[in-house]
């Protein structure tokens, strides 16, 4: 049912907050539990965290190309939170610095205005909206978990690195738009 029946989507309502409320619940369960964890399982921690958004780009994808809908001009992971989506276990379970920083303006950014102003069409229970909040919502708490459980410390540094980072992004994004005539990254 949840496939093929689509309910209208509400902004500012209990189908827009209710998602928001629950990835507070499990940051601050999360984050708990991994400020005093050992190395091993904090990082499995926020790799798993990470992997909720991954696995609902790789649902979205798969899904898509099993009901024949798939198209490289619309589908492929290139936007921004698509993108940090399939790289946030990575960097989550490496703590690599360099990426960390990164992912945090990324997903300050991009996700950020997901949650506020959420360009959705279709409300619960339909796939779109699941997959749109299990994309969106639990990459905020990354940044947070970064700072409070890695004990990250994010600077001018790390904000001048990621604006390269995004402008190469952009270039890059830019080339498969002008051969694939899509419009990534807006």
């Amino acid at each position: 049912m949840f496939l093929t029946e689509y309910l209208p989507f509400q902004a500012y309502t209990l189908e827009h907050f209710a998602p928001i409320f629950l990835t507070v619940i499990l940051g601050y369960f999360c984050i708990k539990y991994g400020r005093n964890a050992n190395d091993k399982t904090q990082r499995i921690l926020g790799a798993g965290i990470a992997m909720i958004p991954c696995l609902s780009v790789c649902t979205r994808m798969i899904y898509l190309g099993a009901i024949g809908q798939f198209t490289a001009v619309e589908d492929l992971p290139l936007h921004l939170c698509r993108f940090i989506a399939l790289l946030a276990p990575f960097v989550m379970y490496y703590r690599r610095r360099f990426w960390l920083g990164i992912l945090h303006f990324w997903i300050f950014i991009g996700t950020l205005g997901a949650n506020v102003f959420p360009e959705l069409f279709t409300g619960f229970p339909s796939l779109e909206y699941i997959l749109f909040w299990s994309l969106h919502s639990p990459l905020l708490i990354l940044p947070f978990y970064s700072i409070i459980v890695y004990k990250v410390q994010i600077n001018t540094r790390d904000a001048i690195t990621t604006f390269v980072a995004t402008n190469l992004f952009l270039v890059f994004c830019w080339v498969v738009n002008y051969f694939l005539g899509s419009n990534y990254f807006y």
